[in-house]
């Protein structure tokens, strides 16, 4: 597993390049720290493209929902619930205080400036009381020492993502002011560093909710017939869209977020012939659609906070500019179902990392 993942990530590192590169075109440009991101003529709001993509969205909620099987059991009478601990209200002041700091426009400009961090903290510190208090435990307390190493891993995790844009300019930022590389680098790793431990966080929160647990757990069985076959296929989609996705990002650009899952599927298939989530089956969704979930959740409030936050990123995505929810397009939060499950197999990636130093 850890041989493929390393893989999906050389050719999801490679794949644009190469492609600039037979293109005859400059590579410096999207290797530059900071990263510049650039204003682009992309194509203008279309309603085919909006209708399109909701259609599409809306046949596979139908199908999952059609083929999906009647709950046979009950749902569990609900545990004695514990107290709310008390560094939950520690997060909590510290989420509330820095989401006024980053919000007012009287506050201190350097306040502003590095509150994102602490914003999250203070989530993420929220979400594993209330965990904590539902369950008796929470992944902050059960395992402190894989939960920490989340935090470094998540900010290499985020970088990749930051690379890739590079190639498409989905989003960019403003106000972040005249600073160096080191100074860019260590703030926005530590912005970056919440990413992973918050989607787990809440991917943990919603695998508590009993009534959501038993819909997912029987949803459609989802089998292929030929997976290894499937797998090449799948492979060589993408990898052809990766390496094509900086020379046509108008219509590419949705691989930024589809496109190290997709080569990770690919070459899981290829390998393992079988599904990359094999309890799906067995129409158990409650870890694949638990971690989706997880990340559109987290997605609402990354992009909630950003409103008004300074510095700030706005998007620029071509076909879809219409109908916000805060400063991202409502069809672009879409994103956030398979960057959940990126942020699966980076978890599962770096659990297997260290049960292989433990043994």
């Amino acid at each position: 597993m850890l041989l493929r993942a390393t893989l999906t990530l050389a050719l999801t590192v490679a794949l644009p390049l190469l492609g600039l590169a037979l293109a005859g075109l400059p590579l410096e440009p999207y290797l530059r720290i900071p990263p510049e991101g650039q204003p682009r003529e992309y194509p203008g709001f279309s309603w085919a493209a909006f209708v399109g993509i909701w259609l599409l969205f809306a046949l596979l909620l139908g199908l999952w929902i059609g083929g999906a099987r009647p709950a046979s059991t009950p749902p569990p009478a609900p545990a004695a619930r514990a107290r709310f601990p008390a560094w939950g209200w520690v997060g909590l002041a510290l989420c509330l205080g820095a989401w006024a700091a980053a919000w007012l426009p009287g506050t201190f400009e350097p306040l502003r400036r590095y509150s994102f961090p602490p914003l999250w903290l203070g989530f993420i510190l929220v979400v594993n009381a209330l965990i904590q208090r539902r369950e008796g435990g929470c992944p902050l307390t059960r395992e402190p020492g894989f939960f920490l190493l989340l935090f470094p891993a998540s900010a290499a995790f985020w970088w990749l993502f930051e690379y890739l844009n590079r190639f498409v300019d989905n989003w960019v930022y403003h106000h972040a002011g005249p600073v160096g590389e080191a100074e860019y680098l260590i703030h926005a790793s530590l912005c970056f560093s919440t990413v992973l431990p918050a989607v787990y966080s809440v991917r943990h929160w919603l695998g508590g909710r009993p009534r959501l647990s038993r819909r997912l757990a029987q949803g459609p069985r989802l089998r292929l017939p030929r997976p290894r076959l499937f797998g090449g296929g799948l492979l060589l989609l993408f990898a052809l869209a990766m390496l094509s996705i900086g020379l046509a990002p108008e219509w590419l650009f949705p691989f930024l977020w589809i496109g190290p899952l997709g080569l990770w599927a690919g070459l899981e298939l290829l390998a393992r012939r079988r599904h990359p989530w094999p309890e799906l089956a067995d129409g158990d969704w409650r870890d694949f659609g638990g971690w989706a979930l997880a990340a559109l959740a987290c997605g609402f409030f990354w992009e909630m906070w950003n409103l008004y936050a300074l510095p700030k990123w706005t998007y620029q995505i071509p076909w879809f500019e219409r109908f916000y929810l805060f400063e991202m397009p409502l069809s672009g939060y879409l994103g956030y179902l398979p960057f959940g499950l990126e942020c699966a197999l980076a978890v599962l990636v770096l659990r297997r990392l260290i049960d292989g130093r433990s043994r």
